[in-house]
């Protein structure tokens, strides 16, 4: 039996003045554990459709190979939401 620790990931986007803070609270970000302070940043918003494929490969990868052609393709992506500086650290980018 595999032994499975659950491992939440959060994909947030809030473009409030008032939330974003340059760097330490990005208007898009992953957030990774129940770290408090974890906001990796992203590129721009997750479609449903790139979240899901995201989820898909990376955690349902056996029935993400044998479904995935039958997925209808999705090509509208929201714009980019990242600051220069964020793209300076290690992040996240959305397929355009």
């Amino acid at each position: 039996m595999k032994n499975i620790v659950p491992f939440p990931l959060r994909f947030d986007f809030d473009s409030r003045e008032e939330v974003f803070v340059e760097v330490e609270h990005p208007k898009s970000h992953l957030t990774m554990g129940q770290y408090e302070n974890c906001r990796i940043p992203v590129s721009a918003p997750l479609t449903p459709y790139h979240f899901i494929g995201f989820i898909l490969r990376n955690f349902y990868n056996t029935a993400y190979r044998k479904y995935s052609t039958e997925l209808s393709a999705f090509t509208h992506c929201f714009e980019t939401s990242i600051i220069a500086h964020e793209m300076d650290l290690l992040y996240v980018r959305v397929p355009s």
